[in-house]
């Protein structure tokens, strides 16, 4: 299986999953009383909030600690760009970032991004279009 980058604002992870919601323009259907069809207008574009999961693993739990923090040091910071399976889907604003699982110590990981890796980290990032 070839290797593919996934990252958020330039920090790589071994798995990404989630689905990404970029901006879409917002249609209102209505109908008028008489008028025996429909119209539809369109509002502008709008965003959702979406979620992605990351996994990685790291050196020791001292370092999930320090990524732990970084990651949180990204809210409301500049949009982030996206990366999945090598893709760049473009900017995001990050509104929350916190560990979906805890940290569970691993021995013997084979396809991390780093070798020796000891600790898994999980985490589940939500974003919105920027």
């Amino acid at each position: 299986m070839p290797f593919h980058e996934n990252s958020i604002g330039g920090l790589q992870f071994d798995s990404m999953e989630g689905t990404i919601l970029p901006k879409a323009e917002e249609i209102e259907v209505f109908q008028r009383r008489g008028v025996d069809s429909i119209g539809a207008r369109k509002l502008g574009k709008h965003a959702e909030p979406f979620t992605l999961v990351t996994v990685k693993y790291v050196l020791d739990f001292a370092s999930h600690k320090d990524a732990l923090f970084t990651y949180r040091a990204l809210i409301g910071s500049d949009p982030v760009e996206i990366v999945k399976a090598s893709t760049s889907y473009g900017n995001y604003l990050l509104l929350d970032v916190r560990e979906a699982e805890p940290p569970q110590a691993v021995y013997g990981v084979v396809g991390a991004i780093i070798s020796n890796a000891q600790v898994r980290q999980v985490f589940r990032w939500t974003l919105i279009g920027g």
